[in-house]
């Protein structure tokens, strides 16, 4: 939250909240930016090559940012 020029709080908006979001998990911030990075490295190397470059880059992101998420949120709700 963040003060007004009344003085009156008010929710943090933009750039500020994702920022605070990244410092406040850091592990969870690393461990999606390495699943997506190495999935997006794993895609043309493990993906069909009759697929363009392009698609199996952004298929392996995807699969990778899945992956991460998958490992994140069993950490937070189990």
């Amino acid at each position: 939250m963040s003060t007004g020029p009344t003085g009156e709080e008010r929710p943090a908006t933009g750039f500020s909240t994702v920022w605070g979001a990244l410092q406040a998990h850091p592990w969870i911030t690393g461990i999606m930016f390495v699943c997506t990075v190495g999935g997006a490295i794993a895609g043309p190397v493990l993906m069909d090559a009759d697929w363009p470059l392009i698609r199996q880059v952004a298929a392996g992101g995807f699969l990778g940012a899945w992956a991460g998420l998958t490992m994140t949120a069993i950490k937070m709700i189990g």
